[in-house]
């Protein structure tokens, strides 16, 4: 359940902080981009605290990274059982 809410969080947290850039540049005052990058960057590294983490039976989340400055990768393992 853990990881679930971890991964809920994190997206609210990212989608949060865009929305704020959005209506920030909408009001002529700017969020900057560091600030934006500033906070991916405590995800991702609050997220490889806790990796690696299963997230079913066949799939491993390995880490986060933050990706052209605006984006949060996710880097999984998926597993294969051979029968």
């Amino acid at each position: 359940m853990k990881k679930y809410s971890l991964i809920i969080v994190s997206a609210f947290f990212i989608a949060f902080s865009l929305s704020n850039c959005t209506n920030a540049a909408s009001n002529k005052t700017s969020l900057s981009g560091t600030a934006v990058n500033q906070n991916l960057f405590a995800v991702a590294k609050e997220i490889n605290k806790k990796c690696p983490m299963p997230t079913d039976e066949n799939t491993r989340l390995d880490s986060a990274s933050v990706y052209n400055e605006f984006m949060i990768t996710y880097h999984y393992t998926v597993h294969t059982h051979k029968q």
